[in-house]
């Protein structure tokens, strides 16, 4: 309901190659909940970007100059609500609580919204990494703000519980990088989630069972029904 209270900023940042709209019920689950959320399309990383001047700008080869590419847009985007917050007559003047912007991202947009918590003079408070693993300048940050990192089932291992993943070769170097970037962090937490996909983030998980072969939406998403993995995850 409409009211006078000011609400917490989320930026929200899409993987590689994806779109914000191939998350609008993830960030629809956010917006339920309160906050404003701000979701960036970002040259290079996107599938496609119309900039103002007309070009079109597809996506780059991946690389690890994208993680900083992701970071920097993320910190531009949340810059620009503490602006819009000030500016006379904008809808959102005087609305959002610039004290409590977070980063949210799925996949390398979930990596560059850790790396965005160090980026000089960050209006950053903490950083949410769904599913992505860390490279370029990603892997080498130590951010004290808190993190939390959200990460689904090694595809091999579905059915198994996390106690048995450790031994997998991602998980390790996952481990690995997780103990080193969240050292400095003063709250940070990583969660397994059981049954799930690094695509279960996406709308397309809501797809109905008869979209495609059950073969292939058991190595997309996994077992769990993909309303109540993404009713988990928000």
């Amino acid at each position: 309901a409409a009211g006078d209270d000011r609400f917490p900023v989320i930026v929200f940042a899409h993987g590689y190659g994806q779109m914000p709209s191939n998350y609008q019920a993830l960030i629809s689950g956010l917006v339920s909940e309160g906050h404003v959320v701000v979701a960036i399309a970002s040259a290079g990383v996107a599938h496609l970007v119309l900039l103002p001047d007309g070009r079109q700008v597809l996506k780059d080869d991946i690389s690890d100059a994208l993680y900083q590419a992701s970071a920097d847009d993320i910190v531009f985007a949340a810059r620009q609500t503490q602006r819009l917050d000030t500016t006379p007559a904008h809808p959102l003047a005087g609305r959002l609580d610039t004290r409590r912007i977070a980063a949210v991202g799925h996949s390398l947009g979930g990596a560059g919204a850790v790396l965005a918590l160090t980026a000089p003079q960050s209006p950053l408070v903490l950083a949410v990494n769904l599913d992505g693993d860390y490279g370029g300048a990603s892997a080498e940050v130590a951010p004290t703000q808190p993190i939390l990192y959200l990460t689904t089932t090694p595809p091999e291992l579905i059915g198994s519980p996390p106690a048995q993943w450790r031994d997998e070769s991602n998980e390790k170097r996952r481990d690995t990088l997780w103990q080193r970037l969240s050292a400095a962090s003063r709250a940070a937490c990583r969660v397994r989630m059981e049954d799930t996909l690094h695509s279960n983030f996406l709308d397309a998980a809501l797809l109905p069972p008869a979209s495609m072969p059950e073969s292939k939406r058991r190595n997309r998403y996994g077992p769990i029904d993909g309303a109540r993995a993404l009713l988990a995850i928000s």
